[in-house]
Order: structure tokens, then sequence, then C-alpha cells
């Protein structure tokens, strides 16, 4: 007897329901893009459209109602209370469009009458695939409504105690990826100031501000084009390539230069053969390349540091494929009346003074 009277009440609801939300409730049950626009008078229609479509899963009354660039935020009023598009499309589940809503801009967490949201009406139904794609785009399960109930709460009633545990680990899984992504954009945006710096000291032929520079952040001599004057620079803070390359100019013993280069926390670099060959021709002896090359790799065995290089190796190797003198980024400068390449100051500054020039006047 009881359930017939609930029945006997979701009908006389439904029947009472149809008669109060007028043109547009029976539009989007069954009518066409054509049956809408024939309805359609002022803005505030289509806005209404859009909920009642959402909630009937009328999807080419959805994407029509899109192209014309509703607010996917409004809240659609009617006789029993406010709620935005979202909510009614994950309420009846319908995945497609709760989609084409959140890729239209909604905001999967915005609540109507009572405090339901999207997450709260879909974990009510037990709308599974809605719920594991709003816990991918980062909703919140722990939104109550009126009544104190959050959407893992409502899961649990319904017996679904593994999907509500599932949603939490997708939701940690995708916040640890966008935090990862995150950590990625600041170290490339980093990268990039590093390598706009550079180019900047060496356009201006300001190689003393260059050397400070590359003292405090080491490995942004890798964005130095020329390949004596980055060797140089190569390496920690007052031992560097060219720090090296004076302490055996001015006859200091060996042993020590050793048991120094042994004591740095900072690698130099994965030296090329190429690169040895100019070591040399700088009059370091093998036996402290050597050093130099162990002491890198020690302190390369750190991953975090063998990651960091390997972005900067990156980006040496490529500014080495497309040459020196193509693909250099151009400074800007408009208000002085002309622009260089950078790397022709380089070869104009090493072929007035000379590599070694240059390096006395450096260390």
């Amino acid at each position: 007897m009881k359930r017939l009277g609930t029945v006997f009440f979701i009908l006389l609801f439904a029947f009472f329901l149809s008669g109060c939300v007028g043109k547009f409730y029976d539009i989007a049950q069954g009518g066409s893009v054509e049956d809408l626009k024939r309805e359609i008078a002022t803005k505030e229609d289509k806005q209404e459209a859009l909920g009642w479509a959402a909630a009937f899963g009328n999807l080419a009354q959805v994407e029509y109602l899109l192209q014309e660039g509703v607010d996917v935020n409004y809240y659609i009023p009617d006789d029993f209370g406010l709620y935005p598009a979202i909510k009614q499309a994950a309420g009846t589940g319908n995945l497609k469009i709760v989609q084409l809503l959140v890729e239209h801009g909604a905001d999967i967490n915005r609540r109507g009458m009572y405090g339901w949201s999207a997450v709260t009406v879909a974990a009510w139904h037990g709308h599974a695939e809605i719920l594991r794609y709003l816990a991918e785009k980062g909703a919140d399960f722990y939104a109550t409504d009126e009544w104190g109930r959050n959407a893992l709460t409502l899961l649990k009633d319904r017996g679904d105690n593994a999907l509500a545990q599932e949603l939490l680990q997708i939701q940690q899984k995708e916040k640890l990826q966008k935090q990862a992504r995150q950590e990625q954009e600041q170290k490339l945006a980093e990268i990039e100031k590093q390598k706009q710096q550079i180019l900047l000291y060496i356009q201006e032929q300001n190689f003393e501000a260059l050397k400070v520079y590359v003292e405090e952040h080491p490995n942004a001599a890798n964005f130095i084009p020329q390949p004596e004057l980055r060797l140089a620079l190569t390496g920690p803070k007052d031992l560097k390539v060219g720090d090296i390359r004076k302490l055996v100019q001015k006859g200091m013993d060996e042993k020590i230069i050793l048991s120094l280069i042994k004591r740095v926390k900072v690698p130099y670099k994965e030296f090329t053969l190429e690169e040895i060959d100019m070591i040399i021709d700088m009059g370091i002896s093998s036996t402290v390349i050597a050093t130099m090359i162990d002491v890198t790799t020690e302190l390369l065995k750190d991953q975090e540091r063998k990651k960091e290089q390997e972005l900067f190796l990156k980006e040496q190797a490529k500014i080495a494929k497309d040459g020196q003198k193509t693909h250099i980024i151009h400074q800007q400068t408009q208000t002085q009346g002309q622009e260089k390449d950078v790397v022709d100051v380089i070869t104009e500054e090493a072929a007035k003074q000379g590599v070694k020039m240059l390096l006395d006047h450096l260390f």
C-alpha cells in the first residue's frame, strides 16, 4: 500500500510538473532544434532551454544552444528550485552532455537548490561514468547538501563503497599529475628565463655580468652558444673550467687542484670528445679533466639533478643541431634602432679579442 502511494505521488508530481515548467520542458523531451528556435524569443529563453535540453539528453539542442553562446553556469529557474545545466545533465546520466558543458566552461562544483551539485545527484543515482569523469576534472566530492550528505556518503548509502574508493584514487592520481605538470612548467619557465638572460648579456657584450650570473645559476652556462666561452663558464662557483685554467697558469700544484675539484657539490657536464680537446687546448691536463668527469658522474647519480641536467643537455643539443647562426633568439632593440644576431656578436667579439684574450679577461 505504501509503495502504491509513492507511485501515485510520483505520477501526480510529474503531472503537476508538466503543467508548471512550460514550453521548454516539452520541447526538450522530443522536439527538434527547429522546434526550439520557433519558441525562443529572448536570451533568457535560451538559458532556460539549455537546462531542460541537458536534463532530457537532447544533444542536438544542447549543441545548438552552446553555439549560440549561452551561459553554461546560468541557474535554470522552475517552480521547484534553481539548478545549473550541468547538475541537470549529471542527474539524468547524460555523460556526453556533461562533457560538452565542461568543455564550454561549466563550473563542475556549481550547486543549486538544496546544495545539490553535479556529483551529488550523479552519486544519488549511481551514474558511475559521470562520477569518474568529474573526478578526473577535480570535482569536490566532499561538498555537502542541506542535509549534510556528500557524494561519497551517498555512494556508501547505495552500497557503492568500491566506487567511492575508486573516485578518491582517481582524484589523488589527478592531483599528483597536476602537481607534476605545474612543477615541469615552472622548471621550463625558469630555463627559458635563464636562456633569455644569458643571451641578453651576450648581446650586450657584458661578459663580467655573464660570469656573475652563471656563478649564481651554474647550469645556465649550457645556453651559451660559443663553445669555448660555454666551457670556461661551466662548473661550480670559483672552480669553473676557466678558474681551473687560471690556477694552472698560476702554477698551483696539480694535487691541490684535484682535491679542490673532488669536493665540489655542483657537476661540470658530460663533456664530449670535442669539448675535452678544447679543455686540453686551454692548458688543463688530462688528469684534471678526468677528475672533473669522475666528480660529475658521481653527482649525476642524484636523479633529480640528472633530470635537470638532461633538460639542459637537450636544449644544448637543439642549439648545436640548428646551427650557431640559425634559430637563435633575437633581442628586440627598437629603442636603439637595430637588432644583432647573438651568435654574430660572439663571433665578432672572439674575432676582435681572440678566445685566449677573452678567457684572460674573465679569469
